[in-house]
C-alpha cells in the first residue's frame, strides 16, 4: 500500500531466510532534519537543490527503516560510504542500500546478509544499442514491442542489474549491463546473489537483490 508515512514492508528474496525489510515513499517529502547526520546536510548542501533533497531523503528513509528493523535510535546509525559507493552501517553487519529519484525515495534493511535496492523511472526513449548492452539475448524481443512496453520492460532489467552490483558493493565498476536477467522474470539468481522485482510501484520500476552472511544469518520466521 503507497502511505505518505513511511511504512516498513517485507519481501522474500531468499528462499529460506527472514525477508528483507524494504521502505518506499513517492513525492518530494520533507525529511526530518534529525534523521539526517550533520555532515550528510553539509554533503548534500554543495550537491545542488534537487539532488541535495533526494540525498537527504534517502538518508532520512534509511535511520527510519533500520530504526524500526533494527532498534537503532537515529543518532546510533553512522552511515560509512566505501570508495565505490558502497554504504554500510558503522558497528553493524546489517546489509543496507538506498536509491532515490526526483519521484522515489526507497530504502532496504536485511540483518541477514548484504542487500541492493534500486528504484528507476521508465526512461522515455531505449535505443537499440542500450538493449543490445544491457539486455543481451532478449534485445530484439525487447526491440519489437511497442515503445512504453519496451521501457518499463528495460526498466525492470536495469533496476535488477544495479541492485545486484549494490550487493557485490561494486556498482558502476561491476559492470551492471552484463548481468543476464528475463525482462519477463519477477524472481532470479545471479551467482550467490538472489533477485526479486516488485511490480506494484509501476511505472517505476523497483528490484531488490540480497545475498546471505552464511548458514548462520537463517532465520525460521518472517518478524516484524
Amino acid at each position: 500500500m503507497r502511505t505518505e508515512s513511511a511504512v516498513c514492508s517485507f519481501v522474500d528474496v531468499v528462499d529460506g531466510f527472514a525477508p528483507v525489510a524494504i521502505a518506499v515513499r513517492e513525492g518530494a517529502w520533507s525529511p526530518d532534519p534529525d534523521l539526517v547526520a550533520p555532515g550528510e546536510h553539509a554533503e548534500a548542501a554543495v550537491m545542488g537543490h534537487s539532488r541535495g533533497e533526494e540525498f537527504r531523503r534517502g538518508r532520512a528513509l534509511l535511520r527510519e527503516l533500520a530504526r524500526e528493523v533494527l532498534g537503532l535510535a537515529p543518532q546510533q546509525i553512522r552511515v560509512l560510504v566505501a570508495g565505490t559507493g558502497a554504504i554500510s552501517l558503522a558497528g553493524h553487519d546489517a546489509g543496507v542500500s538506498i536509491s532515490h529519484t526526483q519521484v522515489h525515495t526507497a530504502a532496504a534493511v536485511w540483518p541477514a546478509g548484504r542487500v541492493g535496492i534500486d528504484v528507476e523511472p521508465a526512461p522515455a526513449e531505449v535505443s537499440a544499442q542500450l538493449l543490445r548492452r544491457c539486455c543481451g539475448p532478449w534485445a530484439d524481443r525487447l526491440a519489437a514491442l511497442a515503445p512504453a512496453e519496451r521501457s518499463a520492460a528495460f526498466a525492470r532489467v536495469w533496476t535488477v542489474q544495479e541492485a545486484c552490483v549494490k550487493v557485490t558493493g561494486l556498482g558502476l565498476a561491476g559492470a551492471p549491463w552484463r548481468i543476464p536477467v528475463d525482462p519477463w522474470s519477477t524472481r532470479g539468481r545471479w551467482g550467490a546473489v538472489r533477485w526479486s522485482v516488485h511490480p506494484e510501484w509501476a511505472p517505476a520500476a523497483l528490484a531488490v537483490a540480497a545475498q546471505p552472511h552464511d548458514h548462520r544469518s537463517r532465520r525460521p520466521s518472517r518478524s516484524k
